[in-house]
């Protein structure tokens, strides 16, 4: 309406299609540019194919393996010509609603989506009933209908236990990492099993959850001397909550 053109027309200067004259054509292109870009919702008609790009919507890119895990998505799709869409929850599962409404309205080809912390059933059924290929990754949320990428933690867990057992650790710890996410019960059940299998008993000195950053794991390890409560073998979440224990051990 605000070109004074069909949806037909609009169509023709978007793919560039069509015998039109230019004067039409920058008609529609002025009404684009003063309107903004156009909801797919609302113009259905509009849609091709496809539109060689994925969306990417992580939970933390201030974390190392968030971060590099979004470089090699980027890096294997560029290859293949799609552009990736990423974008940050900051581990806000309400602002995790709204991109993925967004990425949606840009009819990305499918999504790539590291669950932010408190996710529910909200975020597997809007993936769910956006009909487009849709992964879960890094941290678990199952539903029959997604896919889902990530670590064996269970196993990652269970080789770590092994090796400092093999090191002659009878007290471990295990720190850092949100309780409320699958991986680090996964981890620690694998811990457990290898003490079970090695020693015939399971039981950490300590399970401490907390951020898994490096700021956290130095403050902690710091208490832990402080307190004279240090084990024998700490197995960290991640490598910036070891990188912290580091620190406070040097400190001694």
């Amino acid at each position: 309406l605000h070109s004074q053109v069909s949806r037909a027309t609009a169509s023709l200067v978007l793919r560039n299609a069509g015998n039109l004259s230019e004067g039409t054509r920058d008609r529609v292109r002025a009404s684009m540019d003063s309107l903004g870009s156009v909801s797919p919702r609302d113009t259905a008609s509009l849609r091709s194919p496809r539109t060689q790009s994925v969306g990417l919507i992580v939970s933390d890119f201030s974390n190392g393996f968030t971060a590099a895990l979004a470089i090699g998505i980027e890096t294997v799709l560029a290859k293949t010509g799609v552009v990736t869409l990423t974008a940050n929850t900051m581990e806000n599962p309400a602002r995790q609603d709204l991109l993925v409404r967004s990425m949606l309205e840009r009819q990305v080809d499918g999504l790539l989506v590291i669950p932010a912390i408190g996710s529910d059933s909200t975020l597997l059924e809007a993936l769910v009933s956006s009909r487009i290929p849709a992964v879960i990754a890094s941290r678990e949320m199952p539903h029959p209908k997604l896919s889902y990428v990530g670590i064996d933690n269970a196993k990652g867990g269970r080789l770590a236990g092994e090796h400092v057992m093999f090191h002659g650790a009878n007290r471990v710890a295990y720190l850092g990492g949100f309780a409320e996410l699958g991986p680090r019960p996964d981890r620690v059940r694998g811990v457990l099993e290898a003490m079970r299998s090695v020693r015939g008993d399971a039981s950490l000195v300590l399970d401490i959850p907390g951020q898994p950053d490096g700021t956290w794991g130095l403050e902690t390890a710091r208490h832990l001397i402080k307190d004279g409560s240090l084990p024998d073998a700490s197995i960290c979440h991640n490598d910036l909550v070891a990188f912290g224990v580091y620190r406070a051990l040097r400190e001694l």
